[in-house]
């Protein structure tokens, strides 16, 4: 185990993190939210916060999206882009530590292709679409429009897919 590393993973997030997360996920159940064992990396201590802070910035992201809070209509979609890219990044670093990779010092390149050749090609896909689209909706250039609703919004679903490991939804 690394110098410095949690023993286990109750020493990365308490019960109370994994609470609020449920509650802020809409969901019924804890075993719901995230499997232990699935997202563990090799050394047990791994995966486990970055998924918890993942779902709670998704989470922000949606709020922000929907208008919860005081930023103008103009600004909430560049808002939740910035917010969900940063859950992106957790959950790409969740996905590649629950396969012993721990690529924290690598670019987001390098960690989108490790993910797409040694954890999931749909995976890396998605992670890819999802960043690119992420960060052109992050930055504000002359003559750009902002980023629309459903376009964040369907970025955000792929940001959940790659953080569960399923299908990546379809593009509307």
């Amino acid at each position: 185990m690394p110098e410095g590393a949690p023993a286990d993973v109750a020493d990365v997030v308490d019960a109370a993190d994994v609470v609020d997360v449920a509650d802020a996920a809409d969901v019924v159940d804890v075993a719901d939210v995230v499997d232990v064992a699935d997202v563990a990396g090799a050394d047990g201590s791994a995966g486990w916060a970055d998924v918890v802070e993942a779902r709670r910035l998704l989470a922000a992201a949606r709020t922000t999206l929907d208008g919860e809070g005081t930023l103008p209509p103009r600004r909430r979609t560049r808002a939740a882009a910035v917010v969900a890219r940063a859950a992106l990044e957790l959950a790409v670093d969740a996905r590649l530590a629950r396969h012993g990779l721990v690529l924290r010092g690598a670019t987001m390149r390098s960690r989108l292709i490790c993910l797409g050749t040694v954890v999931d090609a749909r995976a890396g896909e998605a992670a890819a679409v999802a960043w690119v689209g992420l960060s052109s909706g992050c930055h504000q250039h002359a003559y750009e429009l902002s980023p629309t609703w459903a376009e964040i919004t369907h970025l955000i679903g792929l940001v959940e897919s790659v953080l569960q490991g399923r299908e990546p939804p379809p593009v509307a």
